[in-house]
């Protein structure tokens, strides 16, 4: 049985596929899009204190922000992992940002 998806879920997927684009033009950005680019990067710095954080975020950048984007699929065997590792570890970095934005509170 998966997690259960929030409303705001696809919203926080934007977030993580916006966040290079953002990086480029980070000091013009908006209120809200700062907000968004901060949650973001609070996600990073969090998983990389995580033993397997570097991989983690290789999985993160090839799923969301390298030109050629990956599926699930592709990206877990770029990565050889399996494709229950990769949902897990997307959907963990996902509810991260989500905590950083204040979307998700996980003592709830």
């Amino acid at each position: 049985m998966g997690k259960i998806r929030y409303s705001w879920w696809a919203y926080v997927k934007a977030m993580i596929r916006q966040y290079k684009e953002r990086a480029k033009r980070y000091p013009e950005l908006k209120r809200v899009e700062m907000r968004e680019f901060e949650a973001v990067t609070e996600a990073i710095r969090r998983t990389e204190q995580l033993p397997d954080g570097a991989w983690r975020l290789k999985l993160i950048d090839k799923l969301y922000w390298q030109r050629n984007k990956k599926n699930v699929d592709g990206a877990a065997m770029d990565l050889f992992i399996s494709r229950r590792t990769a949902l897990r570890w997307s959907a963990e970095f996902t509810y991260l940002v989500a905590e950083a934005f204040g979307l998700y509170d996980p003592g709830e």
